[in-house]
């Protein structure tokens, strides 16, 4: 069975787009019946319609396609946990107040 998912407007990461995972030391993903891949130092997040397309510090591809039941990762000692996680985005969620909606930064295009 194919499981689908949908970005919503909850969505951490907005789809085709290249957001910056440097912060992270590892994701690992978790699949139903015991499976796991784990990637070291990942450097670059795409979401598509598919799954997690994601780059490595050695320039390595994966692609992680959706029926994932968890997803683990670790951060740098002071990053974020959450890539929308800031003090604004923690009590908007508190209050139901809707404001400014932080997202991962893109990755910067080099000249």
């Amino acid at each position: 069975m194919e499981i689908q998912m949908t970005e919503t407007e909850n969505s951490l990461f907005p789809r085709g787009k290249e957001m910056d995972i440097s912060a992270e030391v590892y994701r690992l993903y978790r699949f139903p019946k015991g499976e796991t891949v784990m990637i070291k130092k990942p450097m670059v997040l795409i979401v598509s319609d598919n799954g997690h397309r994601v780059i490595d510090k050695d320039g390595y591809s994966h692609y992680i396609p959706y029926g994932w039941i968890h997803l683990k990762f670790k951060v740098e000692k002071d990053a974020p946990h959450f890539y929308c996680q800031s003090d604004q985005a923690v009590k908007e969620r508190a209050t139901g107040k809707k404001g400014d909606k932080s997202k991962a930064k893109p990755v910067e295009e080099k000249k």
